[in-house]
């Protein structure tokens, strides 16, 4: 680590020395990264420091820091000529050092002007992309003296920057309610999509689907392919349309309630349920929603939590207030049982209210139930 800070302070020392004498023909050296187009969750991808020299090649050292963002440094590999250049037979010594998110460098570039080097990979950053958001590997605090010692200007290029894709991604757009004014007939609908990333295929998908549970009875556990209690709505591979819905990139699955008492089917629509788009691969992995619907309040991290009551209501409340009747249900009515929809606080009216409510907005949505 002294030789790293030595060269530091004989780089810094050039700079502070002597008065920058660039003409002004001459374009400035330049440090650029370069990157994969595309980077994929947790994938591991090497990013390329690049020295641009000008000409004539005038470069003599140079000092910097490259931050990472959106990925963890897994290491750092030095140019050959770069780590003979400087005589560094332990480069981590010598030229660089990690320093959390930081890689800072210096280092000094071939100085025989006999030979030039315009564009050289001085050293390569391998990363491990993040589960989302992007990439982003920047350089700053670029010192630099030309190869007579003194100060020269260095720019630093773009950062790069690329965003963090799933392999394949798996996507809940939206949570519904079947148009059924029967509260025993009704469900929960989950609007999602899977976008077969490049190279995958349909063949490489064993099935797909949403995973439901009640969100209090979930508490602070993760609702998971594997979590026992949990209620999978799926379709596998052969089965009838499989291919279809992943080449139109959508499909609708459903939590039918299914209650052999009407009357707790009516309860359950007031009951919070959690749901989350996965697939699974041929190899039996499993990849989950993780998109983030800003305008969707019940859509976090790509799981749903929501009643059906609630998605009922959103629709039905402004037609009310807009003194829309139904075919059967009038819009007074549906204001009436929609203050008294509490088990609790309406023990003997909050079953009526719940059914009068549903069937106003599947009448307005469908018309008219015969």
């Amino acid at each position: 680590m002294k030789k790293l800070i030595a060269l530091v302070l004989t780089v810094a020392m050039l700079v502070t020395c002597f008065v920058i004498s660039a003409s002004a023909e001459t374009a400035a050296p330049s440090v650029t990264v370069e990157g994969p187009d595309k980077v994929t969750a947790g994938e591991e991808i090497v990013v390329k420091v690049i020295v641009n020299d000008a000409e004539p090649n005038v470069v003599g050292g140079v000092q910097g820091t490259v931050t990472v963002a959106g990925a963890t440094i897994s290491s750092v590999d030095v140019y050959d000529q770069l780590a003979a250049w400087n005589e560094a037979t332990d480069a981590e010594d010598t030229i660089y050092k990690i320093d959390g998110d930081k890689v800072k460098f210096a280092a000094v570039n071939y100085l025989d002007s006999a030979e030039s080097y315009t564009s050289v990979t001085w050293f390569e950053i391998t990363v491990v992309a993040a589960e989302e958001g992007n990439v982003s590997v920047a350089v700053s605090d670029l010192v630099a003296s030309d190869k007579q010692a003194q100060a020269l200007a260095i720019n630093a290029g773009d950062a790069y920057t690329a965003a963090i894709e799933d392999e394949t991604a798996a996507t809940l757009n939206k949570v519904g309610v079947l148009e059924n004014a029967i509260p025993s007939d009704q469900g929960i609908v989950v609007n999602a999509s899977i976008t077969l990333s490049e190279g995958l295929q349909a063949s490489d998908i064993a099935e797909y689907g949403v995973i439901y549970y009640p969100t209090t009875l979930l508490g602070q556990d993760e609702l998971t392919y594997d979590y026992e209690p949990a209620i999978v709505a799926k379709i596998t591979a052969g089965a009838e349309k499989f291919e279809q819905y992943l080449t139109d990139g959508e499909f609708n699955a459903v939590l039918r309630f299914a209650f052999s008492s009407d009357e707790n089917a009516a309860k359950f629509l007031g009951t919070k349920v959690s749901s989350r788009v996965y697939y699974k691969t041929t190899d039996g992995e499993v990849f989950y929603s993780k998109n983030k619907d800003d305008s969707d309040k019940y859509i976090s991290n790509g799981i749903a939590s929501k009643a059906a009551l609630t998605t009922i209501l959103a629709f039905a409340k402004p037609q009310a207030e807009n003194n829309i009747d139904s075919a059967n249900v009038t819009a007074a009515q549906y204001l009436d049982a929609a203050s008294k929809l509490s088990t609790t606080a309406y023990p003997d009216d909050w079953y009526a209210s719940r059914k009068t409510v549903l069937q106003y907005a599947v009448e307005l949505a469908i018309g008219e139930i015969k």
